[in-house]
């Protein structure tokens, strides 16, 4: 059959015509990639958690001196223990800055004028870490001090499938080159076509952000008559909507905001979600989040940064949860990854500070949980010359009448 006459089969068949047109236009897309050559911090995106902070993150003009990071474990006793240190509330969606944390460190190091960053996310695992270390930790924004906090949730979660599937690592690998990790993103052989389907098909791969600057450009346009309308009900921000906020996909501000007189409260009814979280341990999801935890401890090592790795207190009922060794197998990974690399271990658990009265649910700290693991951070930190040196305090020999450690 000529060409002639392959082509005019393609015009006589609509089926066949479209179908021609569609791949044409996907190949001419992927050589093409428009979206790729946009900055991608001008492209609109969801509103996420990660969202938020990590363009708190960039915008800032001075880059925090610390950073910490973790999942909610870190994010909550922060967050609540900020709002009290400065007796008004704290919108954790838009304002990350700890400055109990700067207040802690430089009490016991010395150094004054510190400014401490609270990138603490929901649901965070080692994977998403290495991915804020990536995207973010580059050239002059590159913190001094990475404190990284972890429970053994973070690394045998039952809740969490892959590396792939997180909203934070799939937000960030817009910044971050991801070629050769797909195997380690997505480990299941049976799950990567749907990541196949993502490169290879223009239109499905890059939805999302052309949704957005869809959705950005009718917003534009349509802006002068909805000033007109009157508010709607639906648009006022709710108790019962703030009470869901973590788990939200998009988020505004004032959805999330800690009040410094909260009364104390404890939600029994999450003691079910430990239960599944930890129903047996999930050693294929801990042997591949361990390797981004060893890829992202050597990335902040390769740049310079110093890291203190803490063990975060966890619950009796987080304990009773765990199978036999799935508790000492975390905490000795974590001590170990930190000695592989020199950088400082604290084991927030085994100082017995901890009381029940200090958390809120199964896994998170209120604001008295977040008053002790921040003074420990502190204290350790002031404790070891390397940290305090790096953090620029004059003070090299002695801090609050002791001598300084080597790490």
């Amino acid at each position: 059959m000529t060409l002639d006459k392959k082509l005019s089969l393609v015009t006589k068949i609509p089926i066949v015509g479209a179908l021609f047109i569609l791949v044409f236009a996907n190949i001419a897309l992927l050589i093409f990639d428009p979206i790729k050559r946009v900055d991608a911090d001008s492209l609109p995106t969801i509103r996420s958690w990660v969202y938020w902070a990590a363009t708190d993150y960039r915008q800032r003009q001075k880059t925090p001196d610390v950073v910490y990071l973790g999942s909610s474990v870190m994010m909550h006793p922060t967050w609540w223990q900020e709002a009290t240190f400065r007796n008004k509330d704290v919108d954790l969606v838009a304002d990350h800055t700890s400055h109990y944390g700067e207040s802690m460190i430089g009490k016991y190091s010395g150094v004054n004028n510190l400014s401490c960053f609270n990138f603490g996310l929901p649901g965070a695992v080692p994977s998403d870490a290495y991915m804020i270390v990536k995207s973010l930790f580059k050239e002059e924004k590159k913190p001094k001090l990475v404190v990284l906090g972890m429970v053994p949730r973070d690394m045998v979660d039952n809740d969490f499938s892959h590396a792939g599937s997180s909203r934070h690592y799939r937000y960030l690998s817009r910044f971050v080159d991801t070629t050769g990790m797909e195997e380690l993103a997505v480990p299941n052989i049976w799950e990567r076509p749907q990541y196949w389907v993502n490169d290879f098909l223009y239109l499905k791969g890059k939805s999302q952000p052309i949704q957005q600057v869809a959705r950005h450009e009718a917003e534009s346009l349509l802006a002068p008559a909805l000033k007109s309308l009157p508010g709607s009900p639906l648009d006022r921000v709710t108790d019962e909507d703030r009470k869901f906020a973590m788990h939200h996909a998009e988020l505004e501000k004032g959805v999330w905001v800690a009040h410094p007189t909260t009364p104390y409260f404890y939600v029994e009814a999450a003691d079910a979600d430990c239960l599944k979280r930890y129903a047996t341990p999930n050693n294929e999801l801990f042997q591949n989040q361990k390797t981004w935890l060893d890829m992202t401890l050597k990335a902040l090592k390769d740049d310079n940064i110093e890291v203190l790795v803490v063990n975060f207190p966890v619950t009796n009922m987080a304990l009773r949860c765990m199978r036999d060794g799935v508790y000492d197998r975390h905490v000795s990974t974590l001590k170990a990854m930190a000695a592989k690399y020199d950088f400082g271990f604290l084991d927030a658990q085994a100082s017995g500070k901890f009381l029940p009265e200090d958390f809120t649910d199964w896994a998170h700290m209120d604001a008295s949980g977040g008053e002790k693991v921040h003074d420990l951070i502190g204290q350790y930190i002031g404790s070891k010359q390397k940290l305090v040196a790096k953090l620029g305090s004059a003070a090299s020999t002695s801090v609050a009448g002791k001598e300084h450690n080597q790490l």
